[in-house]
């Protein structure tokens, strides 16, 4: 694994806010152009700290660390679509209205700030809240009532058959569900400017349920596009053979040498009631048994009083 983090800093800090959402979907979308996925090939988690743009990118395969060299540069998208989307993503995680200049000032001063360098971790020496000047200029969190976002919940369920028929399996679909729920929280938050909360994996006595919470900073959500949007996304992953490196990978599990990305065995014994080790792994981690799950697994979406579900995959 390699992990670059990177920094950069704005005296305005909605502005460093709003560039760290857009940077990160950018790279996100940059890194999918190429085939990679996230959870499989890298991760990317972005904070801005009063001001401070702080990106960090773990990169996993030797597909995804080819790319390490283009991070840095990253020529962004700073069109009014990219931008506005950043802005529903900011209103939905934060639950306030956003003022600010018209777009053209706001284009301006993300252009400035995309132009200045990132600084690297390996080469940084400090960078002190204090010396930077806070302006509100020309983008802020404006003053006044809170605007509360409403929650969309989006499950995948594996069915009663397979849950207790096959509890051997529960480890390989704890790590299979949290490998498409990663891709599609990249997806919908990217396109719709949801806000990501949560995650969870709960069991039961009738079915595995994997799920995964946002924020929606509008009054109505399409819950078919929503369905469709996830179908689309496995299909599409089906076919560019990601669940085979997937499981591949997993045959390749070593704790003594891979204990920072290998499977977190607690938080899998937490969640499905089953240690597993190297040797489970090999077991269990196949391209067929990654199907089989896949063919019972049912996707749920609700909204508000509404809901909809269908199944995962066409069998």
């Amino acid at each position: 694994m390699k992990q670059l983090i990177l920094l950069k800093q704005s005296g305005v800090v909605q502005l460093a806010h709003l560039y760290e959402h857009i940077f990160c979907s950018q790279l996100d979308t940059f890194l999918r152009s190429h085939n990679l996925y996230q959870h499989l090939d890298y991760s990317i988690d972005g904070k801005s700290y009063s001001g401070i743009v702080y990106i960090e990118i773990d990169l996993y395969t030797n597909q995804a660390k080819k790319h390490i060299s283009h991070i840095a540069t990253l020529d962004i998208g700073l069109n009014e679509d990219v931008v506005l989307v950043a802005v529903n993503q900011i209103l939905a995680e934060k639950q306030v209205s956003l003022g600010g200049a018209d777009y053209s000032t706001i284009n301006k001063a993300l252009s400035k700030l995309d132009k200045q360098p990132w600084q690297s971790l390996d080469d940084l020496n400090f960078i002190d809240k204090l010396d930077i000047q806070q302006t509100s200029h020309p983008f802020y969190i404006a003053e006044g009532e809170a605007k509360p976002s409403k929650e969309m919940r989006i499950n995948l369920v594996l069915d009663k058959e397979i849950t207790t028929s096959h509890r051997e399996l529960l480890p390989l679909y704890q790590q299979l569900s949290h490998l498409i729920r990663s891709n599609l929280v990249s997806d919908l938050c990217d396109e719709h400017g949801y806000y990501s909360v949560e995650d969870s994996f709960k069991l039961s006595s009738k079915e595995a349920v994997a799920s995964n919470f946002f924020r929606v900073g509008r009054a109505s959500v399409n819950l078919e596009d929503i369905c469709n949007t996830i179908v689309l996304l496995v299909d599409s992953m089906k076919r560019e053979a990601v669940f085979n490196r997937f499981a591949a990978q997993l045959q390749e599990v070593n704790y003594l040498d891979w204990q920072n990305i290998a499977p977190n065995a607690q938080k899998i014994y937490v969640e499905t009631g089953i240690f597993i080790g190297t040797a489970g792994w090999q077991r269990v981690a196949t391209k067929e048994n990654c199907e089989l799950l896949l063919n019972h697994t049912m996707v749920e979406v609700k909204f508000e009083t509404d809901a909809i579900s269908k199944p995962l995959t066409a069998k």
